[in-house]
């Protein structure tokens, strides 16, 4: 009796397989796309290969430079679960949500796109804690009377 059994495969994985992976890609683009306009940048900057590592860390970090981590080996990943711990703070969310987002992008970067978050400000800027409104800025607040639209401190007659 002949025993032989061959295991070899052609390399070639089935079109559909290939289709589902290039809209599962396209879908995930649109999804950042989304969250780049809740975060109030252009859409069209998270296709752009570079320029969107760089804007998300400017939106995330206090500067843009921080990318560049990116470029070192074993930093990139631990930077990565920074960028995604400061993208569920930015967006409101929690440990769980950051979790989510590691393990199951596919799931969690849809929900933050599409779902009701709202873009609450640069974790850089916030307080232990502390979720300031949206289009919080730190420099317009003085003493303890915020006032945005500067309604109080100015007279109508120009004086």
């Amino acid at each position: 009796m002949d025993y032989s059994y061959s295991y070899e495969t052609s390399g070639q994985s089935s079109p559909i397989v290939g289709f589902i992976y290039f809209a599962l890609i396209v879908f995930l683009i649109v999804c950042i796309w989304k969250i780049f306009q809740k975060a109030g940048e252009p859409g069209w900057k998270s296709i752009v290969p570079i320029y969107d590592s760089y804007t998300l860390t400017k939106l995330l970090f206090a500067s843009g430079w921080y990318f560049l981590i990116m470029l070192v080996p074993i930093a990139n990943i631990v930077f990565e679960i920074m960028l995604y711990a400061r993208l569920s703070k930015a967006f409101g969310k929690g440990i769980g949500f950051t979790l989510g987002l590691i393990f199951l992008p596919v799931i969690f970067f849809p929900i933050l796109a599409f779902g009701s978050a709202q873009y609450i400000g640069n974790p850089a800027f916030m307080g232990a804690g502390a979720y300031p409104q949206q289009g919080y800025n730190p420099n317009m607040q003085v003493n303890n009377n915020y006032d945005p639209n500067n309604t109080y401190g100015q007279n109508n007659n120009g004086f």
